[in-house]
C-alpha cells in the first residue's frame, strides 16, 4: 500500500512538472519609440531603422509589439507628443499611456565613418532599465539594417545569430587605347572598353584586354578602392600569313616568294628577283640576314 502511494505521488509530481513546462510563456506587451537620429542622419533613415527593429522584435515571438499606427493614435488622443521624447523618463510616461509593460528606446548616430547604435529596454512599472546594449558599425548605412535582428534577439534573451558583415563595394573602370577592347574577368567576357563594373572589397580578379590585330594585355588585381585600370594595346602587323609586332625604328626581314621584305620605320621595300635577271646592280638596300 505504501509503495502504491509512493508511485502515485511520484506520478503526480511528474505530471505537474510536465504541465507547467507545457504552458505557453506569457508574452510581454512592449512598444518601440522612434530612434533618435544624431550625426546628420535624417528622420527618414532613423524611422526606417526603427521599423526594422520593430519587425525583428515581432519575429522573436517573445513580445506582443504595439503597432506604430495604433501607438501614435493612442498617444495623440492623450495629447502626448512623440517627437523629442528621447529620455527614459519620457519613454516610461508613454508606456503608461499605452498600457504596456516595457518600452524600447534609443539613438542611432554617425561619427565620421562610424555608425553607433544605443538601445535600452525599460520596465514601465519600475522605471528601471532592464537591458542596455550598443553596436558600432563601419560601412554603408544599409549595413545597419542587418544589425537589427541581432539587437532584437538580444532584447528577447535569445542566442544571438552572428551578423554577416557586408563588405564595401567599389567601382573599377576599364579603359584601353585604342577603345573597344573586350574585357574578360576571370575568363568571362564582361563587355568592351570603356567599361565600369562593381566589385566587393577584397575580391581578387584576373583581367584580360583583347582586340583583333592587337596584342592582349593581362593583369591581376585585388579590389580595395575605386580605381581605373588602363591598358595600352600594341598593334600586330601581318605579312605573308605571319604576325610581326611593329617596332619603333630599325628594320626587320621576312622571306616571301623568293625575295625579302624590309620593314623600316617609315616605309617597306620589296626585293623580288626579275624574270631572268639573276644579278642586281642596286647597292641601296642592305642585304637580308640568313634564312632562318
Amino acid at each position: 500500500m505504501q509503495r502504491l502511494t509512493f508511485y502515485l505521488i511520484g506520478a503526480f509530481l511528474l505530471m505537474s512538472v510536465i504541465w507547467v513546462h507545457a504552458q505557453p510563456v506569457a508574452k510581454k506587451n512592449i512598444a518601440v519609440m522612434d530612434l533618435e537620429s544624431r550625426g546628420s542622419l535624417s528622420k527618414e533613415e532613423s524611422g526606417t531603422l526603427t521599423d526594422r527593429l520593430r519587425s525583428m522584435l515581432v519575429r522573436t515571438k517573445a513580445f506582443v509589439v504595439v503597432d506604430r499606427g495604433r501607438m501614435q493614435e493612442i498617444l495623440d488622443e492623450q495629447g502626448f507628443q512623440m517627437s523629442g521624447c528621447t529620455s527614459a523618463e519620457c519613454a516610461v510616461e508613454a508606456g503608461k499611456i499605452l498600457g504596456v509593460e516595457e518600452m524600447v528606446s534609443g539613438t542611432v548616430g554617425r561619427l565620421g565613418k562610424l555608425y553607433t547604435l544605443d538601445i535600452i529596454l525599460i520596465d514601465v512599472q519600475t522605471s528601471q532599465i532592464i537591458k542596455s546594449l550598443t553596436r558600432d558599425y563601419t560601412g554603408e548605412i544599409e549595413g545597419l539594417v542587418g544589425l537589427m535582428k541581432s539587437v532584437a534577439d538580444e532584447l528577447a534573451g535569445k542566442e544571438q545569430t552572428p551578423v554577416a558583415i557586408q563588405k564595401k563595394q567599389f567601382t573599377i573602370s576599364f579603359v584601353s587605347q585604342p577603345a573597344g577592347a573586350q574585357v574578360l574577368i576571370n575568363g568571362k567576357l564582361r563587355g568592351e572598353t570603356p567599361l565600369k563594373l562593381r566589385a566587393k572589397e577584397g575580391t581578387g580578379v584576373s583581367v584580360v584586354f583583347q582586340k583583333d590585330q592587337y596584342q592582349s594585355f593581362k593583369t591581376k588585381l585585388v579590389v580595395s578602392k575605386d580605381q581605373v585600370l588602363k591598358a595600352t594595346l600594341k598593334p600586330i602587323t601581318v605579312y605573308a600569313g605571319k604576325s610581326v609586332q611593329k617596332s619603333e625604328g630599325g628594320s626587320s626581314w621576312l622571306y616571301w616568294v623568293g625575295g625579302g621584305v624590309v620593314v623600316a620605320a617609315a616605309a617597306a621595300y620589296f626585293l623580288i628577283p626579275k624574270n631572268n635577271d639573276t644579278t642586281s646592280t642596286s647597292t641601296v638596300f642592305p642585304a637580308p640576314p640568313g634564312r632562318p
